[in-house]
């Protein structure tokens, strides 16, 4: 589903609702799946699910707390990597996310054919 996703959270600390109600979130493909006996929501753009298309880092361990305002509240955990590779940690992190629709509006869909389309046109 295409949704708007707010991060709650930075390095496990709750952020003040000020911040989280001016942060203009992220837009994209929320997508749900079993990896390892684990439940792994990420956000991806639409149409393209490659590695380098992540917006956000995993929410593993994701479960839905319920809803919050027209949105729903998601809790789990992202890891993140250290400077200078010194390993990963892990956060408690929480999401909300405002469904949008099925799709993006068609006005924000990248086309692969884009350049050709105008070409034509």
């Amino acid at each position: 589903m295409y949704s708007k996703i707010t991060q709650l959270r930075v390095c496990g600390a709750r952020r003040p609702d000020r911040d989280v109600n001016n942060d203009p979130g992220v837009f994209g493909m929320v997508e749900l799946v079993h990896v390892g006996g684990y439940l792994r929501m990420q956000v991806c753009e639409h149409g393209n699910q490659l590695p380098d298309s992540v917006l956000l880092p995993a929410l593993w361990e994701a479960k839905c707390g319920g809803w919050v305002g027209a949105g729903m509240a998601w809790q789990g955990y992202q890891q993140h990597q250290l400077p200078e590779q010194k390993g990963n940690s892990v956060y408690l992190q929480e999401w909300r996310v405002e469904i949008i629709g099925e799709r993006p509006p068609a006005d924000e869909i990248k086309s692969a054919f884009g350049t050709y389309n105008q070409q034509a046109g």
